[in-house]
């Protein structure tokens, strides 16, 4: 059954994207369900992973859309990791203000964390 939903037409994909894309595939389906068993009804490529320098100046250095966090760590061997004090599950990129702060109105960042774990574990076997 997940071989079926695994599947991704790579036709108008470049062969060195390849590898990347079939993780953020399988990432985002995965993530998708795992969100609404939550009860959270937003598409995981709309939620970001943002960053910020310190909880103080709060300028984001880094984001990237839930499913392509989750794939680039299993690029990377490197589990991910989110935190409430430095980073953040949001709906709009590259913003740090808690009116566009997903982690704290749908499920708590524990949650959104564990569910990022649990997809990493399912992609790394």
């Amino acid at each position: 059954m997940n071989e079926d939903r695994d599947y991704l037409d790579l036709t108008d994909i470049p062969e060195h994207l390849q590898g990347f894309e079939i993780l953020r595939h399988k990432a985002t389906w995965r993530l998708d369900e795992a969100l609404q068993r939550q009860g959270v009804d937003i598409p995981a490529d709309q939620l970001f992973i943002n960053s910020v320098n310190n909880p103080v100046d709060r300028i984001v250095t880094s984001r990237a859309a839930l499913p392509v966090f989750i794939a680039s760590a299993v690029q990377e061997n490197n589990h991910p990791v989110i935190t409430g004090e430095f980073s953040g599950v949001f709906g709009v990129a590259f913003s740090f203000e808690d009116e566009h702060r997903i982690d704290s109105k749908f499920a708590s960042i524990e949650t959104f964390a564990a569910i990022a774990s649990d997809v990493y574990q399912q992609l790394q076997g």
